[in-house]
């Protein structure tokens, strides 16, 4: 917003962004991290049927998600490591 705006003055549709990027909620988390790559931004809506509004997807939560699928891939192969430790001495 411009410094010399009175925020009274404005709506919505003033600030908002036109066309903005999104997703439909049957595609790919792959696709929509390239959507959020190539616009620069780190949260997408999703949109559902009739193009409503069915979520807003942020890159946070994907971060989230990937962290404990690694987590859980380290224990993993700790664990392959303790069994193999145990059966091949």
């Amino acid at each position: 917003m411009a410094r010399e705006v009175d925020p009274k003055d404005l709506t919505v549709a003033d600030l908002m962004s036109r066309g903005p990027a999104a997703v439909e909620e049957g595609e790919s988390i792959e696709q929509a991290l390239r959507t959020m790559r190539r616009m620069g931004v780190r949260r997408l809506p999703v949109l559902g049927a009739r193009g409503m509004l069915f979520g807003v997807l942020a890159l946070d939560d994907v971060l989230d998600v990937l962290a404990g699928e690694i987590g859980e891939l380290s224990g993993a192969v700790h664990n392959e490591r303790t069994i193999e430790g145990v059966l091949r001495p």
